[in-house]
């Protein structure tokens, strides 16, 4: 029978990690314990050997005093000691954390395109300020969506056929089918972000500092 592959416990790898640590401080697991009990974590080599092994369990603060007898940061220890299962839970929390960034910006984004529009239509005398030698001017509120779309694609454009893209702030993929795919995620997205209808009046309040808060 084949052997079942256990992912292990977080108290091991830890271990695992710390071992790994003292022996490249060239520390024995007394010098170890020596130091640990200085700084007011009192243990002795057994001790030591268990911590290593995974057999006894840390309190916070006694994890903090294992990375300062080790002159190393928690967060590389802890990086280190990481499991698959911590490392998907981490990615996934970062994940829910972005999407809620991203609707944050996007609302954002199409609240304050909404208000140039608004704007441009209860003043269209101020469309013809604006010029595009390839697009011309937009005749309308509704037109300007489209024509600051066109500028955007084109300069888009122009910086890849420079060699000069953002790197930090563009997805790399390798295939147009992997780009298409990504593109229909991202619209199937925004898409969540939009919806029919109006404001109640409750959510056009403004808080006691002057910004709009939608629980007033």
């Amino acid at each position: 029978m084949a052997e079942i592959f256990r992912e292990p416990t977080p108290e091991v790898a830890f271990g695992q990690v710390t071992s790994v640590y003292r022996k490249r401080r060239e520390m024995s697991q007394k010098d170890l314990a020596e130091k640990l009990t200085e700084l007011g974590m009192k243990v002795d080599a057994s001790a030591v050997s268990r911590l290593e092994s995974g057999g006894r369990t840390l309190k916070l603060w006694e994890a903090f005093k294992v990375a300062e007898a080790l002159d190393v940061s928690l967060d590389t220890l802890l990086s280190f000691a990481s499991t698959p299962a911590s490392i998907l839970r981490d990615a996934r929390d970062r994940l829910d954390a972005s999407w809620h960034g991203v609707r944050s910006e996007v609302v954002g984004f199409l609240h304050n395109l909404a208000e140039v529009k608004d704007h441009l239509a209860h003043h269209p005398e101020l469309l013809a300020g604006l010029k595009d030698k390839e697009f011309g001017t937009p005749k309308s509120s509704e037109e300007y969506v489209d024509w600051v779309l066109k500028r955007l694609v084109r300069v888009s454009a122009e910086l890849k056929a420079d060699g000069e893209i953002d790197y930090g702030n563009t997805f790399m993929v390798s295939s147009e089918d992997e780009r298409r795919a990504s593109v229909e995620l991202i619209m199937a997205m925004v898409s969540t972000f939009v919806d029919i209808g109006e404001y109640p009046d409750d959510e056009l309040t403004e808080s006691d500092d002057g910004e709009h808060s939608e629980e007033a």
